[in-house]
């Protein structure tokens, strides 16, 4: 009886301490079950619930709900959610990393990339996505994180070239995935890409990428995609200005609309994208009639519907004279822009231009005048900006052209080589059989000297022929690194094949830091202007240039400029402890001058070259003698300034 008292005794306060939690992991999962069952999640009672899962441990359970409720429509990505996120972030472990690890990661970077809060923090949580979704060797995770990274170049910088080397690995992870999930991922790929052609303004080639999409979902049977897709494949049929075209694709996505759950707010789409082409294209009779069918509240759901249409609604106004109307639709459609909009900014302020300037306030027009130039400035920089990045992959297109060009001469001087090889084996055994016979014989002196001879010119024959050969081979190393990677890969190598590709983009970072290709499509000024943008954005020091040079040199004078501007930047960055730089190039009196300037803690100039480690100033004397320049170093406690004078009449091309 007293044991029994005893394990009595023992097990209550246990199983009283264990009531607790138990109780709370029911709560949890009932919680999280009504959550999901409501069509629109109430904010407050989603943070509650995320309160008490960060407060009992359970991650998992607010990680799956979180994603179930976004992904299914029932709740918005707020800022507010960094909260709980932030939360989580701080028990992230990056050694070990799990998969909420990953999505807290992912879910941190799209709130900043939705809300435009920052545009460094996306970045570095993107990054450690991208590194974690690697780590566990999960397509799923990576195909998001270079997702949310595509997003962050493409919305926030701005940056076409990176937004398209990550399109490019979401490409390769839905191409080597076995998961019929991530095949599914090819219609957000190629969706991808035709935005990026579509900032580019190549609008045909976005509808290919499109195309490839529609083809995809209709396989899929995804016709909510298909519906979209027919949307966006309108908008750059738009913007080609073909009428027909667009008016074929609209009707495509009516049928569509017509197959899917609440068929009606979709046709209300429609119905706007109709009215949007038909004033766009000028008929404004059949415009107004068929705005008067649209409901516009219903269209918030969706920002580039709902601002499309407002925008083309108040140029119907301003067409028809309706001042009043003109005036409440700008202003809604202004009060929704945020400060990122930029284009929309700028259509906004024009037809306020517009609007005040036919309503006889001159004063009001001129200060929407001078807001729309300033946001039409700001477009024109992105545009110039893309058409870079145009010149860019054209270039890059053209590399992998001459790269497989150079693979199969290549291969035919390998297959030449070998053979010369062999023949030239088989010729030298020959040749000792008949040099043993000659001794045999007795009479082979003479002869003995003319094979003598012929040996020692086909070593030297070989020898020329083997040297040319490794000097091809190291030209071709990034190809045939290629090769092993593609090759490892294949065989489920997957670790060494990411290793391969560590050592790939390695040599290809070399390989632009030894050449600078871009100089060769876009010229010295734009190849400055564009290392000087880089560094602006990537470095904490403030950039002035002066770039007024228009003229033309020979490319071997320009690459020495550049070389010089390089390694004048690079010692700024890496030495002078500078808050400032300012980089000239100019042009005056038949002269090119480049000057590049700091504020740092300077150095002895004498001093530094005289130690034999100043290679990189030895070096820019070297490159100014070149190309017959005058190259002045003048260095103190208050900063550094270089400057090279050249003639251009004696680096002109002819």
């Amino acid at each position: 009886m007293k044991v029994i008292l005893f394990i009595f005794f023992l097990l209550v306060p246990s199983l009283i301490g264990y009531a607790g939690p138990i109780d709370v992991n029911l709560k949890i999962v009932q919680w999280s079950k009504n959550l999901l069952g409501e069509k629109n999640t109430d904010t407050t009672e989603f943070n509650a619930f995320a309160d008490t899962c960060i407060k009992y441990g359970k991650t998992t359970q607010l990680i799956n709900t979180y994603r179930s409720i976004t992904d299914a429509g029932g709740k918005d990505i707020q800022v507010s959610d960094l909260r709980f996120f932030n939360a989580l972030c701080q028990k992230i472990d990056t050694t070990h990393p799990t998969v909420n690890d990953f999505y807290t990661c992912y879910y941190i970077s799209r709130i900043y990339i939705i809300h435009h809060m920052d545009d460094v923090l996306p970045l570095r949580y993107a990054s450690m996505a991208v590194t974690i979704g690697k780590k566990l060797n999960d397509d799923r995770l990576l195909l998001r994180g270079y997702y949310v990274l595509t997003s962050y170049y493409t919305n926030i910088k701005h940056d076409l070239l990176h937004s398209y080397e990550n399109i490019e690995e979401m490409d390769w992870v839905t191409r080597r995935s076995k998961i019929d999930f991530i095949k599914e991922g090819n219609i957000d790929v190629n969706v991808r890409y035709a935005v990026v052609y579509y900032y580019l303004e190549d609008y045909e080639r976005a509808i290919e990428y499109i195309n490839k999409s529609v083809a995809e979902a209709k396989r899929l049977h995804k016709y909510e995609q298909l519906f979209d897709l027919y949307k966006r494949r309108s908008y750059n049929e738009m913007e080609m200005g073909d009428l027909r075209r667009v008016l074929r694709t609209i009707d495509s996505a009516s049928i569509i609309a017509a197959m899917l759950p609440n068929s009606a707010k979709f046709q209300n789409y429609i119905q706007a994208l109709r009215f949007n082409v038909y004033e766009k294209f000028g008929d404004y009779e059949l415009a107004s009639a068929i705005s008067r069918s649209v409901i516009v509240d219903n269209l918030k759901g969706d920002n580039d519907d709902y601002y499309d249409y407002l925008y083309h609604l108040v140029r119907l106004y301003l067409h028809e004279k309706k001042y009043a109307l003109a005036i409440q639709y700008i202003d809604t459609y202004m009060a929704s822009l945020k400060a990122w909009n930029l284009q929309r900014l700028e259509n906004g302020y024009e037809l306020k231009y517009k609007l005040n300037k036919e309503t006889n306030h001159p004063a009001e027009a001129l200060k929407y005048y001078e807001a729309y130039i300033l946001y039409d400035d700001s477009v024109h920089h992105q545009k110039n900006n893309a058409a870079l990045f145009r010149e860019q992959l054209k270039y890059q297109t053209l590399q992998k052209d001459e790269a497989l060009k150079l693979e199969r001469a290549e291969n035919k001087i390998k297959m030449q080589t070998i053979r010369f090889i062999i023949v030239g084996s088989v010729t030298i055994v020959l040749w000792l059989l008949l040099l043993l016979a000659y001794r045999i014989n007795g009479s082979l002196k003479e002869k003995e000297r003319l094979n003598r001879s012929f040996a020692q010119q086909l070593i030297q024959n070989t020898e020329y022929e083997q040297n040319r050969l490794a000097n091809e081979l190291h030209d071709g190393l990034g190809q045939e690194l290629l090769l092993l990677k593609n090759s490892l890969a294949q065989q489920g190598e997957d670790g060494d094949a990411d290793k391969v590709a560590g050592i790939i983009e390695s040599v290809r970072s070399i390989a632009r830091e030894l050449y600078p290709a871009l100089l060769d499509v876009v010229g010295l000024k734009a190849a400055i202007e564009n290392q000087l943008n880089k560094i602006d954005q990537t470095e904490k020091i403030f950039v002035a240039s002066e770039l007024e040079y228009e003229g033309e040199i020979d490319k071997n004078s320009q690459l020495q400029l550049y070389r010089i501007f390089q390694e004048a930047v690079t010692n700024i960055l890496k030495y002078a402890s500078a808050t400032s730089m300012y980089v000239g190039l100019t042009e005056a009196n038949g002269k090119i001058k480049l000057e590049i300037k700091d504020n740092g803690v300077g150095f002895n100039v004498t001093e530094k070259i005289n130690s034999g480690e100043s290679f990189g100033l030895v070096s820019m004397q070297k490159r100014a003698d070149a190309i017959h320049g005058i190259l002045k170093i003048n260095s103190s406690a208050n900063g550094t300034e270089i400057t090279i004078t050249i003639q251009k009449d004696e680096n002109s091309n002819s």
